[in-house]
């Protein structure tokens, strides 16, 4: 389900305003990261398909179309599927990040809102 922050939970507007041409303030209060598209669908499916890998695979649907995981070392371009293993080991750095760490603040700037 997807849902919209409540009202409370939206951090009041920078000052001065952000600039679209840069650069990024690591201390800003609006972040496009907090905010969710409304009438968005989102499916992960996982499956197996002798025709295209051996054994699960994964693939995100968005808003009825597959969405292609470019980062997969094998796609396949029919279904737009990769190997949960490939898929995992794609992900791995990424999942080992967490929120407030060092590489997440040098990323991300801090992490007060």
């Amino acid at each position: 389900m997807l849902t919209a922050p409540a009202p409370s939970s939206i951090p009041s507007r920078d000052a001065p305003p952000l600039s679209a041409r840069g650069p990024v303030r690591p201390n800003r209060k609006w972040r496009t990261s907090l905010q969710v598209p409304f009438a968005a669908q989102m499916v992960w499916e996982k499956f197996t398909c002798a025709a295209s890998f051996k054994g699960p695979q994964v693939r995100l649907v968005l808003n009825d179309a597959p969405f292609p995981l470019s980062t997969c070392v094998r796609v396949d371009r029919r279904y737009g599927s990769c190997a949960v293993a490939d898929f995992v080991a794609s992900y791995k750095a990424s999942a080992a990040r967490k929120w407030g760490d060092a590489v997440w603040n040098a990323t991300c700037g801090t992490t007060a809102l």
